[in-house]
C-alpha cells in the first residue's frame, strides 16, 4: 500500500504521512488530518513537530505534536515531489487534532502548493 502518490483525498486516511525535503538535509513531515471543504481534491494538512535524518517515522513511540495546520490542494504532492509513506494516527492526539479542524473551521488558512516546504523548514532543529 505504502508509498502512494495520492489522486484525491478520498485515497487517504488520518494520520498518512510524507517527507518533506528541509534546507539543512533533514525531512520535515506532513500529515493528512481531513478532507477539505467536501471536494475530493482538498486536504487539511498538519506540520508534524519532528525533524529527522530518516524520511520514515517509527509507528511507535511517545506522542508528535502538530505545529501547524492548513487546507491546500492534492497537487501539492505534484508540486512538492511527495509521496504518502506510511501512518502514525497512532502517534497522534485526536484531541489536538480536533482543535485545529475546530480552528480552521472558524478562520481557513489556504495554502499554496508549496507552503508546506517552507512551513517544515521552519520546524525547529530539535526535532526527534
Amino acid at each position: 500500500m505504502y508509498p502512494f502518490v495520492p489522486k484525491s483525498s478520498l485515497t487517504l486516511r488520518r494520520g498518512d504521512y510524507w517527507p518533506l525535503p528541509r534546507g539543512d538535509g533533514r525531512f520535515g513531515f506532513c500529515v493528512f488530518l481531513a478532507g477539505w471543504a467536501h471536494m475530493r481534491s482538498g486536504l487539511v494538512v498538519g506540520i508534524l513537530d519532528l525533524v529527522s535524518a530518516d524520511p520514515s517515522i517509527p509507528t511507535d513511540g511517545p506522542p508528535i505534536r502538530i505545529t501547524a495546520a492548513g487546507n491546500t490542494h492534492i497537487k501539492t504532492f505534484a508540486a512538492t515531489g511527495a509521496s504518502v509513506v506510511g501512518n502514525i494516527e497512532a502517534r497522534l492526539s485526536a484531541a489536538e487534532i480536533d482543535g485545529h479542524l475546530a480552528a480552521l473551521s472558524k478562520v481557513s488558512k489556504v495554502w499554496g502548493y508549496r507552503i508546506p516546504l517552507k512551513k517544515v523548514d521552519a520546524v525547529p532543529s530539535q526535532g526527534q
